[in-house]
């Protein structure tokens, strides 16, 4: 029986899956993160080696996403090391991009935002060509994320005791959960912080905006019309009409039927899109393992994305 692997991997933690060629999942599990941004290629490969071990049995093709592996060269030295370790099938590296898209967006176009710590967006393309916005990072991007939200609302902390903006119940909640003598110095406690950490506050947030705090629901509604903007300018770029193509919202903030999932589907009925997001049919670690099925089959688009399929 000719198995195939997939691995989602990421800073908070990583999963796989092993499927046979019908696309059955036939094991499954989790493990600690893999930072690939932060660890070189043969450390990557070494934590990769022990997720695979985990599956027990050795698979026809390995495919992992992670996070923070855009770059091209990068992908190829952990392929490198993972071959050089002893490896014993072929391996291919993707982003957490391409896994997202085999995950929500394998049965044609439409268009995928996922939020957790960061976030993005991908658009499937009529011809099955991957278009990416976002995910620029919590520097510069990541519009929506749980990192985003907990920013903003820290912004919005600082603004008030600043006397530019309206009193909030934020105020006491960050201060505390923040671990920051005053208010004032909210901005200094979160900078102290990994990322991670800083998007692990958004409950306290979230626990605001649901007591009714008019900046804390403001503060959602913006990063969620700021999250739609993406969506719409990805369906732009792949030809798709926002209003009779699928949307799909994955990822922790997303989760369903919580209140960042109705703010965002709030802002994406007011661009035009649809009335509310659907679910991704597969785990991100299932579409992984999509993905190697589809590369040991030669099968477009799925194995386009793996092959030369390096989002911009």
């Amino acid at each position: 029986m000719r198995l195939f692997l997939g691995i989602d991997a990421g800073g908070t933690g990583s999963r796989y899956a092993l499927v046979d060629e019908g696309a059955h999942v036939l094991a499954s599990g989790e493990g600690g993160p893999i930072q690939a941004a932060q660890l070189a290629p043969v450390e990557v490969a070494a934590a990769l080696r022990v997720l695979a071990a985990r599956a027990g049995v050795g698979p026809e093709c390995l495919v992992a996403g992670l996070a923070g592996a855009g770059d091209p060269a990068t992908r190829r030295a952990i392929e490198t090391a993972l071959a050089q370790q002893g490896l014993a099938c072929p391996a291919r590296i993707v982003g957490d991009v391409e896994v997202g898209a085999a995950a929500a967006l394998a049965d044609g176009p439409g268009v995928a935002a996922y939020a957790g710590t960061g976030s993005f967006v991908v658009a499937r393309a009529a011809e099955g060509g991957l278009h990416r916005v976002g995910g620029r990072g919590w520097l510069l991007g990541d519009e929506g994320s749980a990192f985003d939200l907990v920013r903003h609302a820290a912004i919005a902390v600082l603004r008030a005791h600043d006397g530019l903006g309206p009193a909030t119940a934020l105020t006491a909640v960050l201060v505390r959960a923040s671990g920051a003598p005053s208010a004032d110095r909210v901005g200094a406690a979160l900078q102290r912080l990994a990322p991670r950490e800083v998007a692990a506050l958004l409950p306290h947030v979230l626990g605001v905006a649901g007591a009714g705090d008019a900046v804390a629901t403001g503060v959602l509604a913006d990063r969620m019309q700021a999250l739609a903007e993406l969506v719409s300018a990805a369906a732009r770029r792949a030809g798709l009409d926002l209003a009779t193509v699928p949307v799909v919202a994955g990822g922790g903030v997303l989760e369903p039927d919580g209140p960042v999932r109705e703010a965002f589907a709030a802002a994406l009925r007011a661009r035009g899109g649809p009335r509310g997001p659907g679910a991704p049919r597969f785990s991100a670690a299932e579409g992984a393992a999509r993905l190697a099925l589809a590369l040991a089959r030669h099968e477009p688009p799925l194995s386009r994305w793996v092959d030369d399929g390096r989002t911009p």
